[in-house]
């Protein structure tokens, strides 16, 4: 169990590399949880996969609370750490399980309500729409353990952990996978049941891992078990709150902004919307191991800050964010070069496969300053600033990228063009911004 307070001095890329080891291939196996349920219901056709996907977007929107709330009592958790005092660990999860206990079900309540009006609200109609309402009501009614999963996996790696909080998305990817086939294809007596079946696998798989991670939580705090605690600590409570506000809406503006996106696309046609989705897509198999990456570095930050050893964090930063530059610009280097090509898998049309390619290409370029972006707002959120990275995705994202993408694409006539040539702009300054910010923080810290 990684622990600064214990140690002396301490090999800061040793460290890292231990924490962010298991941290990215967690987040490999989360992409591929999302990418099982689009292969099987692919198997239906474009009405279920245009059904799940846009209802996974939406369900985005509430999982952005999840993140929230996970960032924020994990940071805590971590300065706990760092600071050496166990005893506090146990009061903060207790309060993060109950607030997002309560939220989930909030949510669960108005589920008849939100898997009718947020279908309609995203455009979708026929038999798209009643597939959505379908999938969106089951995944409600399990709502409470998609809020608990990543907060007691937060909670694992800012004690050091990473490895609990692995096992637990491994077993649960292995559940929803041997589920998946056999809940939406039918298998012997069990008739298949669709998109309803991959709601109900993923629900399943989601419960599982949460049984598991009680498991791991009692075994790591097997002398401070989270049982033991049942009264609300208002401090803890209202910090939680303050930092999770703010950490949600940093992912949330991130997924609003691509709907914003989508709705300028389609200005354009049904091709153009298509390449732009292959390529996010694409990307995703970079992104997510880079929040990995800066998963580690948040644990890291918490646990340097706890112990009010400034001069760790600045190493960790460093250290962070050579990984982070290697592995993304060598990752988007193949997208660069093979870019036609990789378009060309999922798509055989010519417009697709030009429109594709040239946005990809940018992309490519300009990811590594996405990867940079990730990595300092993780630091931020680790030294318990979740304000910061949302208001600058907030101006960069809605006051420039998005004026940017229509001024370009529309009111320049560049097309969907604009669109490629607007979001690689705003992954470069997102970048830039929050690099200055750090160095800024930097210096206050270390007076």
């Amino acid at each position: 169990m990684f622990d600064i307070s214990n140690l002396k001095t301490v090999d800061i890329a040793k460290e890292f590399r231990k924490l962010s080891y298991p941290m990215v291939t967690e987040m490999l196996f989360q992409n591929l949880f999302n990418l099982v349920d689009t292969f099987f219901v692919s198997i239906i056709g474009y009405e279920a996969i245009a059904a799940v996907t846009s209802s996974a977007i939406l369900l985005m929107l509430f999982m952005a609370i999840a993140f929230g709330i996970s960032a924020a009592s994990g940071s805590l958790i971590a300065m706990e750490k760092g600071k050496g005092d166990n005893s506090k660990i146990p009061h903060i999860l207790y309060d993060a399980l109950l607030l997002a206990a309560v939220i989930s079900l909030v949510t669960f309540a108005l589920s008849g309500k939100l898997s009718y009006f947020l279908p309609h609200a995203l455009g979708l109609r026929g038999e798209s729409y009643h597939l959505a309402q379908i999938y969106l009501m089951i995944s409600f009614y399990g709502m409470p353990f998609f809020f608990i999963l990543p907060i007691i996996n937060s909670a694992l790696r800012s004690v050091g952990q990473p490895g609990m909080a692995l096992k637990v998305i491994i077993l649960s990817n292995i559940i929803n996978l041997i589920l998946d086939p056999i809940l939406i294809l039918g298998l012997g007596i069990i008739t298949p049941l669709g998109v309803k079946g991959a709601a109900i696998s993923t629900v399943a798989a989601r419960m599982f891992g949460v049984i598991l991670q009680i498991y791991f939580i009692r075994k790591v705090f097997s002398k401070l078990s989270i049982l033991q605690y049942r009264k609300v600590v208002a401090h803890y409570m209202f910090r939680i709150i303050k930092g999770a506000i703010p950490a949600a809406m940093h992912l949330a503006w991130r997924i609003l902004s691509m709907l914003a996106v989508v709705k300028i696309v389609t200005i354009f046609g049904s091709k153009p919307l298509a390449a732009f989705g292959i390529v996010i897509r694409s990307f995703q198999v970079i992104l997510f191991p880079t929040f990995g990456l800066g998963n580690a570095a948040f644990v890291l930050a918490g646990q340097s800050i706890g112990a009010k050893r400034f001069d760790l964090l600045k190493k960790s930063v460093t250290v962070a964010l050579k990984y982070e530059t290697v592995f993304v610009a060598a990752a988007a280097g193949i997208y660069l070069i093979l870019a036609a090509h990789i378009i060309g898998i999922f798509s055989s049309d010519s417009t697709i496969i030009a429109d594709g390619s040239l946005f990809m290409r940018l992309q490519a370029i300009s990811y590594p300053a996405v990867g940079v972006t990730v990595i300092f707002s993780r630091i931020f959120m680790g030294t318990g600033d979740t304000l910061t990275p949302s208001i600058v995705n907030l101006v960069n994202l809605f006051f420039f990228m998005i004026p940017l993408a229509y001024i370009l694409s529309v009111s320049m006539s560049l097309g969907a063009n604009g669109v490629w040539i607007a979001i690689p702009i705003s992954n470069l300054t997102g970048g830039i911004i929050f690099f200055i910010l750090y160095r800024i923080r930097l210096r206050r810290w270390t007076r």
